[in-house]
């Protein structure tokens, strides 16, 4: 029986065209307390709704990646991998 179904977000890959991706560990991991994972797109803003219409009882930011400066007042010339996608739906 599952006694949670959990939302967590994925990471952006610039494979395949920007494909969102969600390593294998997490769902053998949650397993083990009887919850289920749905995977979260990256979809911006739009994220809002699907979230409204989702029946989840909890929400998994899994973090990683770099979040662009611009997003918390930072050094705009400082170098990383930001996914805009990814820092619009977390």
């Amino acid at each position: 029986m599952i006694d949670m179904l959990l939302g967590i977000t994925q990471r952006r890959s610039s494979k395949y065209g920007g494909a969102d991706t969600l390593e294998s560990r997490y769902s053998k991991y949650f397993d083990r307390f009887d919850a289920r994972l749905v995977a979260i797109p990256n979809i911006g803003k739009s994220i809002r709704k699907l979230l409204d219409e989702m029946k989840i009882d909890g929400l998994i930011l899994s973090g990683g990646g770099d979040v662009a400066p611009s997003l918390y007042g930072g050094d705009q010339t400082f170098p990383g991998n930001y996914s805009p996608e990814r820092d619009e739906t977390e």
